[in-house]
């Protein structure tokens, strides 16, 4: 910020997040609201963000920008508004794209390489309710292996974790996909993030890294 002019100042605030935001409002008159948050999914999130970035945008009429971070602290999501973008943090940004977002469509087959690709890596997978305004439905996490055929007609691609999901287990954890159910999907440049339209759902699927829990 500095680099870029601004004197930025910042306080201590209330405890509740939205109270903090209102105490900051009444004394100064934002046009944005920007929220830092850990990526769900990543070893550092916590339960006060949860659904904290709808809390803010029902409460108060500014515009809100929330930038998620991995436990590297690195950028990997931007959500602004109702529709969310995957910024490439590795890119050179330019005066007139400041924030150099860019998505990658994928079709059916594309996305089926995609996951391919993503096989043995530790993931989180988020489920989310389409509509106005996403909601959050699940997260679960662990290594993507490789896809089964037992439940044709849908692809499912097991998601264990350390010690978990042993045969016998009456549920099967991992990702299910059917091609008719299927209305497109997006993935940030490295296609460690794919985001997949299924039904009434968006299924997210993201690359972290294994926590000592899910390792071997």
């Amino acid at each position: 910020m500095r680099a870029g002019g601004l004197k930025p100042h910042g306080e201590i605030g209330a405890e509740n997040q939205v109270t903090a935001i209102a105490d900051a409002l009444a004394r100064f008159d934002a046009d944005l609201i920007v929220l830092r948050l850990h990526a769900p999914g990543t070893d550092h999130e916590n339960w006060r963000e949860h659904r904290i970035a709808e809390k803010v945008r029902s409460h108060f009429d500014v515009a809100t920008i929330v930038f998620y971070f991995d436990s590297e602290g690195h950028v990997v999501e931007r959500d602004e508004a109702n529709e969310r973008v995957f910024v490439d943090m590795n890119a050179t940004p330019t005066p007139a794209d400041p924030h150099h977002t860019q998505t990658v469509e994928l079709g059916w087959e594309e996305i089926i390489e995609a996951l391919a690709a993503l096989e043995s890596s530790c993931v989180a997978v988020r489920i989310v309710e389409r509509g106005d305004r996403e909601r959050l439905v699940a997260v679960f996490r662990g290594h993507l292996r490789a896809p089964t055929g037992g439940k044709h007609p849908t692809i499912f691609w097991p998601v264990h974790a350390a010690g978990e999901d042993a045969p016998g287990n009456v549920e099967d954890t991992g990702v299910y996909l059917q091609r008719d159910r299927f209305h497109g999907s997006l993935a940030s440049p490295g296609r460690d993030v794919l985001h997949i339209l299924q039904g009434p759902v968006i299924v997210n699927v993201r690359r972290v890294s294994a926590s000592p829990s899910l390792r071997g």
